[in-house]
């Protein structure tokens, strides 16, 4: 019965967590809930997902309390494996796409670090000190997802700060921290209520950390309104108009004739119409201020050119388009893309697409500056690619791939790039970038004003994975207090000013165009500057923990 108990509080703790995200349950499960008449708690309509942000503040009791009752780590790492194992499988759902295995290993592999949480809370706990739980364990957490973000095998895909993308003066914290210092306070708010509900450590010292916790929550709340209004007050110019093409349709598609016409048939009438809306817009703009200029100085000036006038950057997702793009021969784009940049004024053209820019058999999925005077420039190249997905690690051994593009992975890029426009300088990126905050690091350290992610997610069969994948722009937004553009093959597509705020977005599987002034209204970043260092200070003071509690406990093992 004791078992079945801790069992029990595990996957309470696994579906707290889970539900603190955003979430969608495969159509087995939500159809008989449809045709009761039932739906998911903190359910989104239309949106397809369900989401409890909250949650994530109270998710960990559960699982503290089983280490609580448990009499050696080696059985708490195990009932933190549990926990892990059951909220990735759920939370990681939507990788069902490819296929069950997937799912399985990334949730076996990801687990360990709740069940390394686990052990170390346990140790804590038998130690009966409020000080080290209330701060130990926060620290083990946030040194955890930390060191998830390196090497080959790096998903930081869940870490607890994306939960709280929408509460915006929680996450203002971010431009110090990072999505760590966000994770940190969450874990922190759990322990300090486990003391509370348990007076672990005494009565008197489980109320002192608690309201010490609690006063550093209420900082971080203040702290966040005050950075808010101040980057409400940012000057904007407006040098450079973004406007954002999302196709709505899907690209699972074999690469053929028929499948590019279909995908040229969506993106070049939407995009004609906003690059001739935009340059109406210009001229009108230029005979209202001749006739202005004519009024205050008695004669009509002699217009030579908008030289000085704003961009228009056209932006398509990635994958917008199953053709081969080499820059060398721009001739060979389809000649709709030529037409309507030819007849536009001050109107370029970024899109996905994969390219050979460094070696004519090395293709790169990238992105590419269609320019009006017949330039194809390339800009960037994704430089971290998605296993299984353009990439077939082991290849050898592995050979059942078969893209769509052909059967050769994709080849990495090395380095991050920019486009400068009207003295803007914009930066590009690529889907699976987002999750890594050290890229738009560089790009921020180099002086980028705008980033720009153009996606694919239209293999995504379940809407949860989708938002959760956007969410993580949010952060990458206020952590370099950049604004930030998406663009999507079938949503979500949005604009993230530099508080977080999403000020304009798509719904997703319909054809879609956004358009925003961008200018330089981006704001200086601690964590920029910085980087890691609240991570980093953590992963050292959870080492100087985990060796001070194993020359503790020495005679019982190391488990």
């Amino acid at each position: 019965m004791p078992v079945l108990i801790s069992i029990t509080a595990c996957i309470l703790s696994a579906l707290l967590l889970a539900f603190a995200f955003p979430l969608s349950l495969p159509p087995e499960i939500m159809q008989p809930l449809n045709q009761a008449g039932l739906s998911l708690p903190g359910w989104q309509a239309g949106a397809g997902y369900a989401q409890l942000p909250w949650l994530a503040f109270i998710a960990l009791l559960p699982l503290i309390w089983v280490c609580r009752r448990t009499a050696s780590p080696a059985g708490a790492a195990g009932y933190g494996y549990l926990t892990g194992a059951l909220w990735l499988i759920i939370h990681l759902d939507w990788i069902g796409s490819f296929g069950i295995a997937p799912v399985i290993m990334l949730t076996l592999f990801f687990s360990m670090p709740t069940a390394l949480f686990a052990w170390l809370a346990q140790r804590l706990l038998q130690e009966h000190s409020a000080a080290q739980l209330c701060w130990g364990l926060p620290l083990a957490w946030t040194a955890m997802e930390y060191l998830r973000s390196f090497g080959f095998w790096a998903l930081p895909w869940n870490l607890l700060g994306y939960s709280q993308s929408n509460s915006l003066k929680l996450i203002q914290l971010a431009d110090i921290g990072g999505v760590f210092a966000v994770s940190f306070l969450i874990v922190l708010v759990n322990c300090a209520l486990f003391l509370l509900l348990s007076q672990h450590g005494g009565s008197r010292r489980a109320w002192g950390h608690s309201l010490l916790a609690a006063g550093i929550v209420t900082a971080a709340l203040g702290y966040g309104d005050w950075r808010i209004n101040e980057l409400d007050n940012l000057p904007r110019e407006q040098r450079v108009q973004i406007a954002l093409v999302q196709g709505g349709v899907d690209t699972k598609g074999r690469w053929t004739g028929n499948e590019l016409q279909r995908m040229l048939g969506v993106y070049e009438p939407a995009s004609q119409k906003l690059a001739q809306n935009w340059s109406e817009e210009r001229r009108t703009a230029r005979e209202e201020r001749q006739t202005d200029d004519a009024a205050d100085d008695g004669f009509l000036p002699d217009f030579q050119g908008p030289l000085d006038e704003p961009q228009l950057l056209l932006v398509w997702p990635e994958s917008c388009i199953p053709k081969r793009v080499e820059p060398e021969y721009p001739d060979d784009l389809p000649l709709g893309i030529w037409s309507f940049l030819e007849q536009a004024e001050n109107t370029s053209l970024l899109m996905g697409a994969l390219a050979n820019p460094h070696d004519a058999d090395r293709w790169e999925n990238t992105a590419v500056l269609i320019r009006p005077d017949h330039v194809i420039e390339w800009i960037y190249s994704k430089v971290r690619l998605v296993a299984y997905g353009e990439v077939v690690p082991f290849r050898r051994l592995v050979k059942f791939l078969d893209y769509p593009w052909g059967s050769n992975d994709i080849a990495a890029g090395r380095e991050t790039g920019a486009l400068e426009l009207r003295g803007v300088r914009i930066s590009p990126l690529v889907c699976y970038d987002n999750v890594f905050s050290f890229l738009f690091m560089r790009e921020a350290r180099r002086g980028t004003d705008v980033f720009l992610l153009i996606s694919n997610n239209s293999w995504y069969d379940l809407k949860g994975g989708i938002r959760q994948h956007a969410n993580m722009d949010v952060l990458r937004a206020v952590e370099h207090r950049r604004p930030l553009g998406r663009v999507s093959t079938t949503g979500w597509s949005h604009f993230i000013d530099p508080s977080g705020r999403i000020i304009q977005q798509s719904a997703t599987d319909e054809l879609a165009t956004l358009s925003q002034w961008e200018g330089r209204s981006s704001a200086d970043s601690a964590y920029t500057h910085i980087g890691d260092l609240f991570a980093q200070l953590c992963l050292l003071a959870s080492f100087l923990l985990c060796i001070r509690v194993l020359v503790a406990h020495r005679s019982e093992g190391w488990l």
